[in-house]
């Protein structure tokens, strides 16, 4: 790059790099029994909110037919029930994770401090003083997001989607072939998605760095 230029982008590997995955994951194994907790409790949430399309099911087809008020009453205190959990259940996890997140960006600007006092002066020299900032800021802010929510919330929203599939096929077994009928073409749209959401994350990564030079 040269010296002092900010209208210059600067270049991203193509690829995936599984070794600094590995490497990144020492920041995650000191939060690692809070991160289970979190994501125990956000499964058990997801399979409490299975509950919901069930009991309107049975007051639909039972409850209300047969006029039995009582059973809508109790089924109306369980719902409010599982409503509060989950609203504890997310105060809970945004109060542990924003924790985490912050526990993580500690540890990753302290080594990024520390690994910059041993570079030399010509990298300092060769680029300006605010893409040096970008990195030590924005980056870690984002990769601290990943390591911390987006962990949690990949597991929670997988195993979620796992208790979704599994009781519609407890329902309706013909119905549910049918809609995931479509699962192929969502795979395909997401991949090619996923594709162009990098391209332009990279773009809009590299003119943020150029504006903050």
């Amino acid at each position: 790059m040269a010296r002092n230029r900010y209208d210059i982008d600067e270049s991203y590997e193509e690829s995936y790099d599984f070794g600094q995955l590995k490497r990144l994951g020492k920041y995650v194994k000191p939060h690692a029994k809070s991160m289970v907790l979190i994501i125990l409790l956000m499964l058990l949430t997801a399979a409490l909110g299975m509950l919901f399309p069930y009991f309107l099911k049975v007051i639909m087809d039972f409850c209300i037919p047969q006029k039995d008020f009582k059973s809508i009453c109790i089924i109306g205190v369980a719902l409010l029930g599982i409503s509060l959990f989950t609203a504890l259940a997310m105060k809970i996890k945004i109060r542990i994770m924003t924790k985490v997140g912050q526990s993580i960006v500690h540890d990753l600007r302290s080594d990024l401090f520390e690994h910059i006092q041993q570079l030399p002066f010509s990298y300092f020299d060769s680029r300006p003083h605010g893409k040096i900032q970008v990195r030590i800021v924005n980056y870690v802010n984002n990769l601290s997001d990943v390591l911390s929510n987006g962990l949690v919330n990949t597991v929670t929203d997988l195993c979620s989607l796992i208790f979704i599939v599994a009781f519609m096929f407890a329902i309706n077994v013909p119905l549910t072939l049918v809609v995931l009928c479509g699962l192929p073409v969502f795979i395909i749209y997401v991949t090619v998605l996923k594709k162009r959401q990098r391209k332009a994350w990279r773009i809009q990564s590299n003119k943020q760095s150029n504006l903050n030079a």
